[in-house]
């Protein structure tokens, strides 16, 4: 995924050859969303790998609002490093999912996991992700916006095509900044949303 992420199943780890710069995620597909198939993550992919080597961001917090897999939190670890962060969903299998995932790349201590809803979260992240559908974005739109530092990014995923500018413009009249709008290349149906706060 993009030009560095790569996830490598069980059964593919001894026979796979790393390459230099490779971000490998041991990763097998299970109970929850998130394996990298599915258009909406692999835009979330691509979007993490552009902040950490096109925008130069070092993010210390980061969070993932439905995290599923945690996947996405699989990858923030592998490219920052030195980050540290959240990821809640409001299923519990996809917590327990998610806690393995970690555990499994060797990044759990890093991150806490769990089923606390994004309004009950105080703090605020310098990369916010959420990968769901339109229909759970815009209402908690306030809650997740209000999680973004200043300065900082917020990548909203999980969206068709017809959908993005106006969930888009909800989170911008929550006080961000529209940064860009992407698309694959083979899958015209997903756009992802990369938002800042000024």
């Amino acid at each position: 995924f993009g030009k560095r992420i790569v996830i490598v199943p069980s059964w593919e780890r001894e026979s796979y050859v790393a390459q230099p710069g490779d971000v490998m995620l041991d990763l097998d597909p299970g109970r929850a969303f998130g394996t990298g198939a599915h258009a909406s993550t692999k835009l979330c992919l691509v979007e993490l790998e552009q902040l950490a080597d096109v925008h130069h961001m070092q993010p210390a917090r980061v969070l993932d609002v439905g995290t599923g897999s945690g996947i996405l939190m699989v990858a923030a670890a592998k490219l920052w490093p030195g980050c540290t962060g959240v990821a809640v969903d409001v299923d519990p299998i996809s917590v327990g999912c998610a806690r393995e995932n970690l555990d499994q790349n060797g990044v759990g201590a890093r991150f806490e996991t769990g089923e606390t809803g994004v309004g009950d979260i105080a703090e605020t992240f310098d990369v916010v992700c959420a990968n769901i559908q339109a229909d759970v974005l815009v209402p908690l739109c306030d809650a997740i916006a209000a999680r973004v530092a200043p300065g900082d990014a917020l990548l909203l995923s999980g969206l068709l095509h017809d959908q993005a500018g106006a969930v888009g413009e909800k989170y911008a009249a929550a006080g961000l900044s529209i940064v860009r709008m992407h698309q694959l290349d083979d899958d015209r149906d997903w756009t992802s949303v990369l938002l800042r706060r000024a």
